[in-house]
Protein backbone atom coordinates (compact mmCIF):
# COMPACT_ATOMS: atom_id res chain seq x y z
CA UNK A 1 0.00 0.00 0.00
CA UNK A 2 1.21 3.47 -0.76
CA UNK A 3 0.27 6.71 -2.33
CA UNK A 4 -1.65 9.75 -1.19
CA UNK A 5 -3.60 8.17 1.67
CA UNK A 6 -0.42 6.95 3.35
CA UNK A 7 1.10 10.41 2.98
CA UNK A 8 -1.96 12.09 4.54
CA UNK A 9 -1.92 9.62 7.45
CA UNK A 10 1.76 10.40 8.06
CA UNK A 11 1.06 14.13 7.79
CA UNK A 12 -1.68 14.06 10.40
CA UNK A 13 0.43 11.85 12.70
CA UNK A 14 3.28 14.38 12.44
CA UNK A 15 1.12 17.44 13.06
CA UNK A 16 -1.75 15.96 15.09
CA UNK A 17 -5.19 15.53 13.56
CA UNK A 18 -6.76 18.90 14.42
CA UNK A 19 -3.61 20.97 13.72
CA UNK A 20 -3.13 19.13 10.41
CA UNK A 21 -6.74 19.72 9.36
CA UNK A 22 -6.38 23.42 10.24
CA UNK A 23 -3.07 23.76 8.34
CA UNK A 24 -4.55 21.87 5.37
CA UNK A 25 -7.60 24.14 5.30
CA UNK A 26 -5.53 27.33 5.59
CA UNK A 27 -3.16 26.13 2.86
CA UNK A 28 -6.09 25.27 0.57
CA UNK A 29 -7.64 28.71 1.08
CA UNK A 30 -4.28 30.39 0.56
CA UNK A 31 -3.14 28.63 -2.63
CA UNK A 32 -6.01 26.37 -3.69
CA UNK A 33 -6.41 22.61 -3.52
CA UNK A 34 -4.11 21.77 -6.42
CA UNK A 35 -1.18 23.80 -5.07
CA UNK A 36 -1.75 22.84 -1.42
CA UNK A 37 1.67 21.63 -0.24
CA UNK A 38 0.09 18.64 1.51
CA UNK A 39 -1.64 17.58 -1.72
CA UNK A 40 1.49 18.21 -3.79
CA UNK A 41 3.44 15.89 -1.48
CA UNK A 42 0.70 13.24 -1.69
CA UNK A 43 0.56 13.43 -5.52
CA UNK A 44 4.34 13.13 -5.77
CA UNK A 45 4.25 10.00 -3.61
CA UNK A 46 1.43 8.53 -5.69
CA UNK A 47 3.44 9.20 -8.85
CA UNK A 48 6.52 7.58 -7.33
CA UNK A 49 4.51 4.49 -6.34
CA UNK A 50 2.94 4.20 -9.81
CA UNK A 51 6.26 4.60 -11.62
CA UNK A 52 7.87 1.99 -9.36
CA UNK A 53 5.28 -0.62 -10.45
CA UNK A 54 6.13 -1.97 -13.92
CA UNK A 55 2.72 -3.67 -14.12
CA UNK A 56 0.71 -0.51 -13.56
CA UNK A 57 -1.74 0.24 -16.36
CA UNK A 58 -3.01 3.77 -16.82
CA UNK A 59 -6.75 3.85 -17.24
CA UNK A 60 -8.83 6.80 -18.39
CA UNK A 61 -10.59 8.82 -15.73
CA UNK A 62 -14.25 7.90 -15.22
CA UNK A 63 -16.58 10.28 -17.02
CA UNK A 64 -17.64 12.07 -13.79
CA UNK A 65 -13.98 12.82 -12.96
CA UNK A 66 -12.91 14.15 -16.36
CA UNK A 67 -12.20 17.89 -16.69
CA UNK A 68 -15.08 19.88 -18.11
CA UNK A 69 -14.62 21.53 -21.49
CA UNK A 70 -14.15 25.23 -21.10
CA UNK A 71 -15.71 26.68 -24.23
Amino acid sequence: MGGPRVVHVRQFKEHGLVPFLWKYLVESVRVGYYHNKYEVEAREEARRVVLANPNHVLRPLPKHAQPRNQA
